[in-house]
């Protein structure tokens, strides 16, 4: 619920850039489709979206480019990936 609250205050001004950092922590799945769609609309409305996130099961949809770091240094720079698993497979493992 905190999480959700946290996202409703930041989106209450209708702000044209978010930064978020980990927004889909300690959400189960619906929550994380829940969050997904706000980010959604907000995005639809103009907002510029920045996110930091460990959660590779976002919806696809949600990301227009993608960064991955690992132990500092960038591993994928680039467009959406087909799959975030695909992605995981190759830069993280």
């Amino acid at each position: 619920m905190r999480q959700r609250l946290s996202l409703a205050r930041a989106l209450l001004n209708r702000p044209s850039l978010l930064i978020l950092d980990e927004p889909f922590t300690g959400l189960d799945r619906r929550g994380r489709e829940q969050v997904s769609q706000v980010l959604e609309e907000a995005r639809q409305a103009g907002a510029m979206i920045l996110l930091s996130t460990h959660v590779l099961d976002i919806d696809s949809a949600l990301v227009d480019r993608v960064l991955v770091l690992r132990r500092g240094k960038i591993r994928y720079e680039g467009p959406t990936p087909e799959s975030f698993a695909a992605l995981y497979d190759e830069v993280l493992s």
